[in-house]
């Protein structure tokens, strides 16, 4: 056997593992070094023969694969695609027959789903002004949307980052307004490049890092630090997602209100029931963006910044509808930033009246 360069390397290191004894005869070690040097390692321990045999087939199988032509690599990345498919498809006809069909829309479709009102994802940044984040948070709100983020500052933990984002924009009299998701994932399905963007898609499942995301082919694994237990922080894969098929998104760039967004939408094809769910949400709301707010005035299609603190006067129906369905079944206490609902723990009666009241006046019940 005659070994590489590499594989030398491992064999010298191997050998300085001789017993004491062995390297005591110099003659002997000498003609031990030489032997191994020649490729032959019959006098080295067993275990160490089969580690350098197996360095020698790891080596020898990369020199093959970098010889491999390029139609025999595409063809097995063709039958692994069609096994997978073949997987998928197993999977759908075993589910009960009233889950078919939406299995088959989502594993085997495009990954949306028809026949829903879809979700708004609206891509902000740290380093825009908080009087157009301001005006962003309150769109979420209204149109049941989320904020997303790239990520974190350097050095600040995510709860740091997100205490601070809620009390500098995200808030209107003590009330979270938008959901917000630190997603680099959503960037990459949907391909934003710069924000604010807007983001329409009917696509499910995209409420975790990972969820919904195909890997982007040959794209190299990245690192991602989380929050742990006791704040501690948490270091794992990041998937780098591959960009999400056209057809389940609308995207629009710019500071635009949300209502010519919507226009263009319709115009790009968006389904007409969703364009007017959302119109009809916006008309309805009860964000008061007026001079007590000192709202910047702006003219064309940008979207109106909030230079002064927010006010709500009621909350959108969608709100009080939430708040409705979670007091029937959960215990409620009050936060920082609007109730905690929970399955178990305590129970704040007062404050649970107090949101029946809100809701009840809200929806005219």
């Amino acid at each position: 056997m005659k070994p590489s360069s590499l594989t030398r390397a491992v064999i010298l290191a191997a050998s300085l593992g001789l017993p004491m004894a062995a390297l005591a005869d110099t003659e002997a070690a000498t003609a031990k070094m030489q032997a191994i040097m020649k490729g032959d390692v019959s006098q080295l321990p067993e275990a160490t023969q089969k580690a350098i045999a197996s360095v020698e087939a790891s080596t020898k199988a990369e020199a093959e694969m970098n010889n491999v032509p390029q139609s025999v690599i595409d063809f097995s990345i063709e039958q692994s695609a069609k096994l997978r498919q073949q997987a998928l498809q197993s999977y759908v006809k075993a589910l009960p027959p009233k889950d078919q069909a939406f299995g088959a829309q989502v594993l085997l479709g495009d990954g949306s789903i028809g026949g829903g009102y879809g979700k708004f994802y609206f891509f902000v940044s740290r380093s825009m002004p908080v009087s157009l984040l301001k005006a962003y948070s309150l769109a979420a709100l209204n149109t049941g949307g989320t904020l997303v983020m790239l990520g974190v500052r350097k050095g600040d933990t995510i709860k740091e980052y997100m205490d601070e984002v809620v009390e500098d924009f995200n808030n209107a009299d003590g009330q979270v307004l938008g959901g917000i998701e630190l997603n680099p994932n959503l960037f990459d399905m949907f391909d934003v490049k710069v924000v604010p963007s807007v983001v329409w898609s009917n696509r499910m499942n995209l409420d975790d890092i990972g969820s919904g995301c195909e890997d982007a082919p040959g794209a190299q694994a990245q690192k991602l630090t989380l929050q742990g237990p006791d704040d501690e922080p948490l270091v794992v894969d990041k998937p780098v997602c591959a960009k999400a098929k056209e057809s389940t998104y609308f995207k629009i760039s710019g500071a635009l209100n949300i209502n010519y967004v919507l226009e263009r939408f319709k115009d790009a094809g968006a389904p007409a029931e969703v364009i007017q769910h959302y119109q009809d949400l916006l008309a309805d709301q009860h964000g008061n963006v007026n001079d007590r707010n000192q709202a910047v005035q702006v003219t064309g299609n940008a979207i109106t910044p909030i230079k002064g603190d927010l006010h709500i006067d009621s909350l959108p129906k969608h709100v009080l509808q939430h708040w409705q369905e979670e007091l029937a079944t959960k215990h409620v206490m009050r936060g920082p930033y609007g109730p905690v609902f929970s399955e178990d723990g305590k129970d704040d009666v007062i404050y649970r009246k107090e949101l029946a009241e809100k809701v009840a006046h809200g929806l005219g019940l």
